[in-house]
């Protein structure tokens, strides 16, 4: 793609140089002017019939079927631009022609690069910028409802699917299950209506104060609101949300709070008839039966999860226990030795090391340090501890 860039920029680039100096060496009259507009009429009509003739190839089962009708044949005689192939062809035509030498070869030469940067000048300016509003006055950038229903299945399979994996593997691991899930599913994008309802009804995420209102306000107060608007509100659940996530949802209530809530509506779907009778509708006792199980395997999950995160926390203390028992017995061990020089350096050694390991546990007390720079630097002290023989330029 890049390579593909660069030519299609180099030929651009050299036709313009060349365009350039043709229309201000003289050869170019003001007729040919004419002809270029001309010409551009008549490319167009030329491809008219070229698409016309192809028509019943086309619409035959071995093109792309009876679906077709005028409004593609519109686009295909519309989306004929010209660009780096014909001038390519050009450029080469025009070496070519001009160093043959015959008379007349120059001002022919200068015409086949006048007219064809001026088609392609033509087509991708009058053109390229025009098709945009005829497709859409076509109607043939509108998506089928069957689209649009196959479209909001697959968002709502998908989230779905995602609410399963955050509840059975999310929620259960170690150090992800305490997230600010409020917070994760702000960030997972909202692409239709179901999704943007099933996350406010289910409670995958919390409004804030106003939320919606300030999001639909088009008034100057609305959106400097908007713009100064924390969803900190501890009584809705909210947490604080970055500047572009509170313009993402914005724009989420925007979009999507006008369309009416499908949860709340009874689905009219093309389900086949079987025989037999109906299914009975769930007694408010079997409701509360699964309400129950429910909630019951959510407690189940939650006891497991802290299970594990006891267990990783007894282990944790278990191995501080031992190595802070560890060095106070050798810390006594060293105090009781005869006093000489070495054993002088070694406790002198123990006894500031002993030293900088509090104060890195103070620091972090007064947060003055992170969690993950305290495990790394209480390591490397407690190291230098378990060998207090070696120099402290070596730990």
């Amino acid at each position: 793609m890049l390579l593909e860039y660069i030519a299609d920029t180099v030929v651009f680039v050299v036709s313009g140089l060349i365009v350039s100096k043709v229309v201000w060496s003289g050869d170019i009259k003001a007729k040919d002017w004419g002809f270029l507009f001309l010409l551009y009429i008549a490319l167009h009509i030329i491809r008219f019939l070229n698409v016309l003739m192809c028509w019943p190839v086309l619409k035959s089962k071995h093109g792309y079927g009876k679906k077709w009708d005028y409004k593609e044949m519109i686009v295909l005689v519309w989306s004929g631009l010209r660009g780096t192939v014909g001038l390519a062809l050009a450029l080469i035509a025009e070496d070519e022609l001009r160093n043959r030498g015959k008379e007349g070869d120059d001002r022919s030469a200068s015409l086949v690069v006048f007219f064809m940067a001026g088609i392609a000048f033509l087509t991708l300016v009058i053109n390229g910028s025009l098709m945009t509003p005829i497709i859409s006055r076509l109607k043939l950038d509108r998506v089928t409802t069957a689209e649009q229903d196959l479209f909001h299945h697959s968002c709502a399979r998908v989230e779905v699917l995602l609410q399963n994996h955050v509840d059975e593997v999310l929620k259960m691991d170690l150090f992800l299950g305490d997230a600010q899930y409020q917070l994760v599913w702000r960030y997972v994008p909202v692409l239709s209506p179901q999704q943007y309802w099933d996350r406010i009804d289910s409670g995958k995420i919390h409004l804030a104060p106003n939320e919606v209102e300030d999001a639909l306000a088009e008034t100057r107060e609305g959106r400097q609101r908007r713009r100064i608007r924390f969803m900190n509100d501890e009584s809705s659940g909210n947490v604080c949300c970055p500047p572009f996530l509170r313009s993402t949802w914005d724009r989420y209530h925007r979009q999507f709070h006008s369309t009416p809530n499908p949860t709340k509506e009874t689905p009219q779907l093309d389900i086949p008839v079987f025989s037999g009778a109906p299914p009975s509708p769930l007694s408010p006792r079997d409701n509360r039966g699964r309400l129950l199980e429910q909630q019951t395997v959510d407690l189940r999950k939650k006891l497991v999860r802290t299970n594990m995160q006891l267990k990783a926390h007894n282990t944790k203390v278990s191995r501080e226990s031992e190595r802070a028992l560890f060095r106070d017995q050798r810390v006594a061990s060293i105090e009781e030795e005869e006093t000489s020089e070495e054993d002088a350096l070694l406790k002198g050694r123990t006894r500031f090391m002993t030293a900088v390991r509090a104060q890195y546990v103070a620091n972090q007390h007064m947060g003055r340090m992170q969690t993950r720079t305290l495990r790394y630097l209480r390591e490397s002290a407690d190291i230098q501890l378990d060998y207090a023989e070696n120099r402290l330029h070596d730990w």
